[in-house]
Formats: C-alpha cells, sequence, structure tokens
C-alpha cells in the first residue's frame, strides 16, 4: 500500500479533455480517503477548490499558457522532485522529460505512467496504413523522436496504467513487460441536462445516429460515412464534433446528402445523448473512449469498433462492436438496429446498467486497489 499517490498532471489543469479524467480520478479517491494529492503548474476555470497545488507563482498564475510555460515547467519540475521519495507513488500524465522520471525513481520514488492511448509506435502504423489505403497524405504526426521519448519513459516506469485491452495490446506488442501493466479503465458521471436547451436534432429524421469526437481518419469518419451511404437508412446520421481538414476532400467525394448532420464542435452539449438512438463510433485508434461511456450510461445502444469500445461495451449485450473494415458487417448492422426498435432498447437497457460499474467513483476505487495489489507484487 502507497503512503501517498501524486499525480502528476505537467500542463494548466482545467478540468477539460484529459485533465478531466485526471481531476475525476483524484477527486474520487479524495472524497473515499485515499492518501492523494495533485500537482499541477496552473489551474483554470472548474478545477479550483478540490485541494489541487499550483507550482506557479501568484503572479504569473494570470498569464497565458505560452508566456509562462517555461518558467511554470521549472517551478513544476522541483516540486516534483522535492515530493519523491521512498513509499510515494507518482502518477505521470501526458508527456514528461524522461530525466524527472528517472530522478525520481533515483530518489526512491515508485514511478506510474498513465497511458492514454495506445502505444505510439503502434498508433503510427494504423494511421500510416490507413492515409495510405485511401492514397491521402500521411497526416499522422507521430515522429521517430516521439517514439523513442515514449518508449524511455514506459522503460524507467514501475508501472503502467493502460485503460483498456487493446491499449494493454499495444504495450505487449513494443516489448512492455506485461508485469508492469495494470488493467483499468476510465469513468463517467452522469450528467444533468438542461431541458431548456434548444434540441440540437429536433427536425432530424429518426433512427437519428450519433458519432461524438473529432471527425478525421483517426476516428474512423470516412468509414461510417462510407457505410451509412451503402445502407440507405431512413433516418439521420449525426456528427458532432470538428471537421478536419483531411475530411473535406472524403466529405466531397461521398456527397452525404440532407441524411448526415454535422453540428460542429459543441462544448457541454450532453443533451445530445437523450436526442438520439443510437451512439456510433468506428474509431481505428484510441484508449477508451470518455463519449462511449457517457453514451452508455445514458442508456443509449451502441455500434462500435473494437477500439471504440474501449474495453467496456460488449458485442450482442449493449451493441454491436464490429471490425471497422468489414464493410458488410457494418452495414448489416446498421440496418439491422435502425429498423429494430426493441432491440435497439434491449441494448440500451443492457449498457445503462453496464456503465454503472464504471462510474468515477467505483473506477478509482478499482484503480487504487490495483495499485495497491501491484505493488505487492513487485
Amino acid at each position: 500500500m502507497p503512503t501517498h499517490l501524486i499525480h502528476c498532471f505537467p500542463l494548466p489543469t482545467d478540468n477539460g479533455g484529459i485533465s478531466y479524467t485526471a481531476v475525476s480520478l483524484y477527486r474520487e479517491m479524495r472524497q473515499q480517503g485515499f492518501p492523494v494529492s495533485f500537482l499541477t503548474p496552473v489551474i483554470r476555470k472548474e478545477a479550483f477548490g478540490l485541494g489541487i497545488r499550483q507550482t506557479t507563482p501568484l503572479p504569473f498564475r494570470i498569464l497565458p499558457w505560452r508566456c509562462q510555460r517555461r518558467l511554470c515547467f521549472r517551478n513544476y519540475t522541483k516540486a516534483v522532485l522535492r515530493a519523491a521519495r521512498p513509499g510515494v507513488v507518482l502518477d505521470f500524465w501526458s508527456d514528461h522529460p524522461s530525466p524527472l522520471l528517472a530522478e525520481a525513481k533515483r530518489r526512491g520514488a515508485t514511478i506510474l505512467k498513465e497511458k492514454f492511448n495506445c502505444a505510439q509506435a503502434v498508433a503510427r502504423d494504423i494511421l500510416s496504413a490507413e492515409y495510405a489505403r485511401l492514397g491521402l497524405a500521411n497526416r499522422c504526426k507521430i515522429t521517430e523522436a516521439s517514439i523513442q521519448r515514449e518508449w524511455d519513459q514506459l522503460t524507467i516506469a514501475d508501472l503502467i496504467n493502460s485503460p483498456s485491452p487493446l491499449v494493454t495490446d499495444s504495450l505487449i506488442h513494443i516489448q512492455v513487460a506485461p508485469k508492469k501493466i495494470i488493467d483499468t479503465s476510465f469513468g463517467w458521471e452522469p450528467r444533468p441536462t438542461t431541458r431548456e436547451q434548444p434540441s440540437l436534432v429536433a427536425m432530424c429524421k429518426r433512427p437519428r445516429f450519433l458519432f461524438v469526437g473529432s471527425v478525421e481518419v483517426r476516428k474512423g469518419a470516412h468509414l461510417l460515412l462510407e457505410y451509412w451511404k451503402a445502407a440507405r437508412i431512413d433516418g439521420t446520421l449525426v456528427f458532432m464534433g470538428a471537421v478536419r481538414e483531411e475530411m473535406r476532400s472524403i466529405i466531397e467525394r461521398l456527397q452525404p446528402g440532407p441524411t448526415v448532420v454535422f453540428l460542429g464542435h459543441r462544448e457541454k452539449a450532453h443533451q445530445i445523448y437523450d436526442e438520439v438512438d443510437v451512439f456510433t463510433f468506428p474509431s481505428l485508434e484510441e484508449g477508451s473512449p470518455l463519449v462511449t461511456y457517457e453514451a452508455m450510461g445514458r442508456g443509449l445502444p451502441v455500434l462500435l469498433s473494437p477500439m471504440g469500445a474501449g474495453g467496456i461495451a460488449r458485442t450482442n449485450f449493449d451493441g454491436f462492436v464490429v471490425p471497422p473494415h468489414d464493410r458488410s458487417e457494418w452495414i448489416q448492422a446498421l440496418t439491422r438496429l435502425a429498423a429494430d426498435p426493441p432491440l435497439r432498447r434491449q441494448f440500451g437497457a443492457t449498457a445503462a446498467a453496464r456503465a454503472t460499474k464504471f462510474l468515477w467513483e467505483k473506477t478509482a476505487a478499482q484503480r487504487y486497489a490495483s495499485l495497491a495489489t501491484k505493488l505487492g507484487e513487485v
């Protein structure tokens, strides 16, 4: 059992994006009485009031991050090293310099590395192959240097949190020792729907299928558009998320027509889940997407790729989990879910029950228990 677990987050903590996940786990562990704390250079927006320690001196906290980054990270690094001692587990989120992890380890701390997505070498291979298949310029930004940097961090780490089976597979594929990997998950929280907000899709024909996330090749948006057009469903496919430039030519070529709606990026538009009939996410590379947890928690049946399922959704129980390039199976699943409301209700009820096992409070307790168990083995 660690004497103290410290979440180390090297970026501004605003309770959004990746910091939302880190903060949610920390908050629940803290409420359950576990010995935890949280270090970050600076707090923004909704992360105040949670006992999070900012390492940036007060006069500099109001500056834009680009103006304070170097100073902030220097102070943050000093705080991390001051905390490094035997009995302490430093949980490193996002990217940190390998020498920092090595020095913290030398001082006696246990190094825990969070993996949010697949190993970068595996992710690069997946994305490069897909761009080649599409005949598009390779827009994958993963470099040999970033792959090496990640490998150095994974090598130094004593333990690694993996949020899904496919992330674990990717780590083992690049020769990470399985004994270092802690299999865990992410989570979700019920969010109240603001009923006075206008409907986002009131004019869209049912059944409504929803995709949430960046509309890009990595998320499989191009595949979903192709399968939807081929299925000829008398309904609506709704995309909520920013459309990346790489998708423009694909959308123009497919000419999806009026049955496809692009809402663009929307902040906190959680009511969308209550206005649709199916959640679909054919992602090619992921960790364990939070949108899947939320969709299932809101009682939606799901149609997902294995990456989109993220270790939470089960095929033929919560919906269908289909390999992203299996065109015929995707078309068949789209058609079946569109035509069978009782099946949608059955899958939705099972999905909602399944999601209760992944509320943040349960995920936090499971993570801490798994860490304690693993520490007893190493």
